[in-house]
């Protein structure tokens, strides 16, 4: 059953253009390569058309489609109609199409006539530049698949079905190429010809776009899909994977700057979708940061990517976004009491407890190298100043014994007090303190 489509004349296009415009993703002659058309590329050269009460839209499924998961979907009413064109090859001779097909898929809630599936279209000027004779070449599967044996009707409901438009014909026609308008080769709607007829009666042809369309008038409605749509140019063949877009995720909470080795950070974040957003680390930060839920712990010093999931439905994909977290060292708290203290005339001994702790959390400041500096409290007797030195355990403390130096005895005479210094770790900064002997 013929389904007519009205569309945009493109020969004002075709006339500015005159030259081809590569395929996006071809490969070297004799190749096939695919490219993935979302709904992003509705703005970098492919077009749809939907009349008031017809849905064109990307989605996932129906069933499994011949290319990646996704394929257009098309829900058209009586007297409705939608095109997806890619408007990219405008300017192409008819001549370099050497492949061209497409896969379809008609549901069984269908009422259209059975026979009825979306048709290839190719809108040309039949006389090149000039376009004086522009038309719409059109292929529908009934008119090159049709035979005795189906009955007329190629199209099986709730099936995925590739179709050949360029070289397949069967008893009763040619090719199934109509046009929309009389051109050399083909009379306008009732004939039925290979595109190769086409091609060789109108040598300067010009490519306006190509795509698809389901329009037809009041005798039903139409519910299906497209996908794999197929060009080949001079040996350069591709495959149109049609998938839907991904879901829109944005985080919603600002990471702390700086972050601290140690802290924790509650992460946020929305979708477009209606399934809740998933958290997770990125692999390549494991050694950095960790999560639970939405709380991420800073573990190591580094960048800290943080990956935002939300699932795909059914007319979105996947979607994702990322977060980095610079994470630094944090810096410390440090404070020191004496333990015990022996003093006689010959012999001095005191023993310091020094604590450390993490000035993001107040966790215990584990591993971190502690020096304890007695000095005269005269700048002339600074060489009388004695150290020691200890490193936190796992509670954050450091016990460390000033002991038998002449250096103290005269320190202690006339100091009360001690230095402490921390050395800076990869987790840890550098920190000071002081404490008091009693």
């Amino acid at each position: 059953m013929r389904t007519s489509v009205a569309l945009v004349a493109l020969a004002a296009s075709l006339i500015t253009v005159g030259l081809g415009v590569p395929v996006a993703g071809a490969s070297p002659a004799g190749d096939t390569s695919t490219v993935v058309v979302t709904p992003a590329a509705l703005s970098t050269g492919w077009s749809l058309t939907n009349d008031p009460g017809s849905s064109g839209q990307f989605v996932s499924g129906p069933g499994s489609p011949p290319a990646g998961v996704g394929s257009f979907q098309l829900t058209i009413p009586s007297n409705g109609k939608a095109t997806l064109l890619d408007n990219l090859v405008s300017g192409t001779a008819l001549s370099e199409v050497d492949a061209v097909g497409y896969a379809t898929y008609r549901d069984s809630s269908s009422t259209i006539a059975a026979d009825v599936a979306p048709s290839l279209q190719l809108p040309i000027c039949a006389d090149g530049a000039v376009c004086s004779e522009f038309t719409t070449l059109v292929w529908e599967p009934i008119y090159a698949y049709g035979t005795a044996a189906n009955g007329d009707n190629p199209v099986v409901a709730n099936t995925w079905q590739t179709w050949d438009a360029l070289g397949h014909t069967s008893t009763g026609y040619t090719g199934g190429w109509w046009s929309t308008h009389a051109i050399p080769g083909v009379c306008a709607f009732n004939c039925f010809v290979s595109l190769a007829e086409i091609q060789a009666a109108n040598p300067n042809a010009l490519i306006g776009s190509f795509g698809v369309n389901v329009g037809h008038g009041p005798t039903g409605t139409f519910n299906g899909a497209v996908d794999a749509l197929t060009l080949g140019l001079s040996g350069h063949t591709t495959v149109y994977d049609l998938e839907p877009g991904p879901q829109t995720v944005a985080f919603t909470s600002t990471p702390p700057s700086p972050a601290y080795y140690g802290a924790s950070y509650a992460v946020a974040a929305t979708g477009s979708g209606s399934a809740p957003v998933g958290f997770a680390i990125d692999p390549a930060s494991s050694a950095v940061c960790s999560i639970s839920g939405a709380t991420v712990r800073f573990t190591g010093v580094g960048v800290c990517t943080i990956d935002a999931t939300q699932p795909g439905d059914a007319t979105h994909a996947a979607g994702q976004a990322q977060q980095s977290v610079h994470v630094v060292a944090a810096p410390v708290s440090v404070s020191g009491s004496t333990i015990s203290r022996f003093s006689s005339l010959f012999a001095q001994r005191v023993n310091v407890a020094v604590t450390v702790k993490s000035g993001a959390t107040g966790s215990p400041a584990v591993g971190v190298l502690v020096t304890v500096t007695v000095r005269p409290a005269v700048s002339f007797l600074e060489g009388l100043a004695v150290s020691c030195t200890a490193t936190t355990n796992s509670s954050g403390v450091a016990t460390c014994s000033l002991h038998n130096s002449a250096q103290l005895l005269f320190g202690l005479l006339l100091s009360r007090s001690y230095q402490i210094g921390t050395q800076a770790t990869t987790d840890f900064q550098s920190g000071s303190g002081t404490g008091g002997i009693s």
